[in-house]
């Protein structure tokens, strides 16, 4: 059995730790597949932690850092490793310079389409070294525009039964409170859409350093009893079901795997357009709605003008719930992500 090492940066953190975990589940009855990870408390689905804390590894130096993963490989000697954001790839390349590595392919993951990063020195760095890149949508390929071999697959969603929503005007978001995500754009725009939709309620769940700007931007403009921000919550999918609308405002994405995940269940969404994974999922007025502009006044407008008509919105919603389920269906996700890594150790890339 071919062995896989997925590498991290942490043990509990963003979408990229998350999705080595899900890939390492749903590839483990094919391959033997291990995690590392360079800082975090031990769990069932890690298999080694450099440093239990991101202060302790924050004292670490990047030669040892690189040594101690090299060190981890040599004893695993894995056919295949992924590696996903930017200086996770770096180390991972400079520990595979050794001999007793020299057949393990190493696949990039990558996960971070800032605007300056095609031309980054560390990603060209890493594809300069890395066997394949694996993009997560035809986008972020078309952005990051490598010569390195690749493929393309959509991240995996688990895909509940659709679901039949009693709620009306529940407005959800989550992921990091960062500038990244613009939850000041999104609060703006909430102030005017529950002017003319005054049952309207907003949650966000994340946690992140912007929380106390963003708390500070609810009481000036006067909505603590209409938006809430809860803590970061393991199962979000049980909060959707308690919603109908799910609003996005981020600025970039490598592939936004919580709005593939409201799709998954059945929410009306909204969008900012952004780079990179936006037009995979949304299809405008088919899959969801994507205001193309980044002022609150144009978001809440596509907002407020589509919800009028809240029969349609919820048929889009459906034809949205069906896209994504063929897109990020788990087990064409494994039979895809087979056939690349054959074709891979067979010496046959894109």
């Amino acid at each position: 059995m071919n062995k896989i090492v997925f590498v991290v940066g942490a043990t509990k953190s963003g979408g990229a730790e998350k999705r080595a975990i899900l890939i390492s589940k749903i590839l483990k009855d094919k391959y033997d597949t291990k995690v590392f990870a360079f800082h975090g408390n031990n769990n069932g689905d890690i298999d080694y932690v450099y440093r239990p804390s991101y202060s302790e590894y924050k004292q670490t130096k990047k030669s040892e850092r690189i040594k101690a993963l090299r060190e981890y490989l040599v004893k695993e000697k894995p056919d295949f490793i992924f590696s996903f954001v930017p200086h996770i790839n770096f180390f991972t390349t400079k520990a595979l310079k050794t001999k007793e590595l020299a057949k393990t392919k190493h696949i990039l993951g990558v996960v971070f389409p800032k605007f300056k990063f095609p031309s980054s020195w560390l990603l060209k760095h890493s594809t300069k070294h890395a066997d394949a890149i694996y993009y997560q949508c035809e986008d972020q390929k078309d952005f990051i525009k490598c010569k390195c071999p690749s493929f393309v697959i959509a991240n995996p969603i688990q895909i509940p039964n659709i679901q039949v929503r009693q709620c009306k005007y529940k407005m959800i978001s989550a992921g990091r409170l960062e500038p990244q995500k613009d939850y000041e754009l999104m609060i703006k725009s909430f102030k005017l859409i529950s002017n003319s939709i005054p049952e309207a309620s907003l949650d966000i769940f994340g946690s992140g350093s912007q929380k106390e700007n963003l708390n500070a931007l609810i009481k000036e403009l006067n909505l603590s009893n209409k938006v809430v921000i809860h803590d970061y919550s393991d199962d979000i999918a049980t909060e959707y079901k308690n919603h109908d609308i799910f609003l996005f405002t981020t600025k970039f994405e490598g592939f936004p795997n919580v709005l593939a995940e409201a799709m998954a269940n059945n929410l009306i969404c909204f969008s900012t357009s952004f780079v990179t994974g936006c037009k995979d999922l949304l299809i405008p007025n088919k899959t969801g709605f994507i205001c193309e502009s980044r002022n609150p006044i144009d978001y809440a407008d596509l907002v407020v003008s589509t919800l009028k008509d809240y029969d349609s919105s919820l048929k889009v919603a459906k034809t949205g719930y069906e896209h994504v389920k063929k897109l990020c269906d788990i087990e064409s996700f494994k039979e895809k992500m087979i056939v690349e890594l054959e074709r891979l150790k067979n010496g046959k890339t894109n």
